[in-house]
């Protein structure tokens, strides 16, 4: 299996490669993945809770970065639920991501990632787009809703960076590079939309999820 999974890293079309200068005429690299995740079942139910909130600044520093995460199944600690996340913006040491109880210290956890635990490299094709679901900007609170899920699920990020980065760790695999913005985009194994959120380096944040995900 992890012989396979290296294998499919290597050639999935969703690989971080470098690319020419963008708006700003600075180089840039995309990091693009796709993975296929188990969904951990919890009270009888496979479940994800699809969370986002927009940036907060204090003077020129953020103090939370512009984020979208996924979790599924029992919380138990910041990172005991998580599976994958998206932010964007320069974090200083004391930057945070989520709210409350599932506060996450970027430095530490890194900018995007996934958790290799539960997801495997997968060469399926996930769209980068909202169509067929709802949502809009991020609540400035965070906006959370949970979506019935089957068993497994598609998940695909996608994130520019001023410079090369690479998805390491065992429990997680993250990045520890700032982003300028990113896209995540979750389907089912058949290709029905759940979830599509993205996030910015400006502090701005969306969430769009299938009708039938319920508000938190």
């Amino acid at each position: 299996m992890k012989a396979l999974a290296i294998a499919l890293t290597a050639t999935v079309i969703a690989v971080g490669s470098a690319q020419a200068a963008s708006r700003s005429g600075t180089a840039t690299f995309v990091l693009d993945r796709t993975y296929s995740c188990a969904i951990v079942l919890h009270g009888g139910i496979y479940q994800l809770e699809n969370r986002a909130h927009p940036g907060a600044r204090t003077g020129t520093s953020w103090t939370k970065l512009a984020y979208a995460g996924l979790r599924t199944g029992v919380f138990s600690g910041a990172t005991g639920n998580l599976l994958a996340w998206i932010s964007a913006g320069k974090p200083t040491k004391t930057t945070t991501v989520d709210q409350e109880f599932w506060t996450l210290d970027v430095t530490t956890l890194g900018t995007i990632g996934v958790r290799g635990e539960l997801c495997n490299p997968t060469r399926a094709t996930v769209p980068l787009t909202a169509g067929g679901l709802r949502g809009g900007a991020a609540a400035p609170l965070g906006s959370e809703l949970k979506c019935d899920v089957p068993r497994r699920v598609l998940v695909r990020v996608r994130a520019v960076f001023d410079s090369r980065a690479a998805l390491r760790g065992k429990e997680f695999e993250s990045a520890h590079v700032p982003v300028r913005e990113a896209k995540l985009a979750v389907r089912t194994v058949a290709s029905k939309p759940l979830a599509y959120a993205t996030v910015s380096q400006t502090g701005k944040a969306t969430l769009f999820t299938a009708k039938g995900c319920r508000s938190e």
